[in-house]
C-alpha cells in the first residue's frame, strides 16, 4: 500500500484483495481460483469492450447501455453459483462504467498531449 500510495496508481487498492481472496489452503484451491478470476476478467474486458465500441458515441444509448449493465451485474451476483467470478466480473465493470462516464474528458486529455 505504501508504494500505491507512493507512486498514485490508481485502483492499487485491489492489489491487496486479491493476494487475500486468491491465496487457499492447498495449491490446488489456489491455482483454482486464480484460473477463475482470470476467466471471469478476461469475459468482462470483453464485454466492456465490445460494448464500449457500439455504445460509447452516442450518450442515450450509453445510459441504456449503463443500465442493462448494472442489471446484469446484479443479476451475476444473484445467480452465478460461483461468487468469486461473479465478483471479478462485476469488478470490471464498474471501474470502467466510471470510466466511461465522461468520453469528452478523454478528447481533452488526447489533445493535452499532442501538443
Amino acid at each position: 500500500m505504501l508504494l500505491t500510495m507512493t507512486f498514485q496508481i490508481p485502483y492499487g487498492a485491489y492489489g491487496a484483495i486479491y493476494a487475500l481472496t486468491i491465496s487457499r489452503e492447498s495449491a490446488e484451491a489456489t491455482t483454482k481460483a486464480a484460473k477463475t478470476i482470470i476467466l471471469a476478467f478476461s469475459f468482462s474486458v470483453l464485454y466492456v469492450l465490445i460494448g464500449a465500441m457500439f455504445f460509447l458515441q452516442d450518450p442515450n444509448l450509453r445510459s441504456i447501455w449503463v443500465v442493462v449493465t448494472l442489471f446484469l451485474m446484479f443479476y451475476a451476483l444473484s445467480a452465478m453459483t460461483n461468487y468469486t467470478a461473479a465478483a471479478r466480473f462485476v469488478i470490471i465493470k464498474e471501474i470502467s462504467a466510471f470510466l466511461q462516464r465522461s468520453p469528452h474528458r478523454q478528447d481533452a486529455n488526447a489533445a493535452r498531449y499532442r501538443r
